[in-house]
């Protein structure tokens, strides 16, 4: 495969079709192309699909989802997706210790009995 110029801010992957037992890629929101579910390292969650096989994806989620089925039952289909702003560290969980301590801190505090 041939690597593309792609603008800033999109990324191409080439996924197996029929082949593959399970989907590697679950899309959802408003115009069904954004991914809210990826089992491949390639794609990221909040992506947004821009193109599949090279042809650009805009209609309805019904559209969007046939052209995804007709995809599936090739050997192999390119997707080509808009990563603008979805490139941020991830926020960094608290710890359950310090979530339990700010808890008891919060009951302390509005049982206090001042005088």
């Amino acid at each position: 495969m041939e690597a593309m110029d792609l603008p800033d801010g999109q990324v191409e992957v080439e996924l197996r079709g029929f082949s593959a037992c399970r989907d590697h890629v679950t899309f959802g929101g408003r115009n069904g192309n954004v991914v809210i579910k990826s089992t491949t390292p390639e794609v990221l969650k909040g992506w947004r699909m821009i193109a599949l096989n090279g042809q650009a994806i805009n209609g309805t989620v019904a559209e969007v989802q046939a052209a995804l089925i007709a995809a599936k039952h090739q050997s192999r289909y390119l997707l080509r997706f808009s990563t603008a702003g979805q490139c941020r560290p991830r926020r960094r969980k608290r710890s359950r210790v310090s979530s339990l301590a700010a808890m008891t801190r919060k009951r302390l505090a509005s049982h206090s009995v001042t005088t």
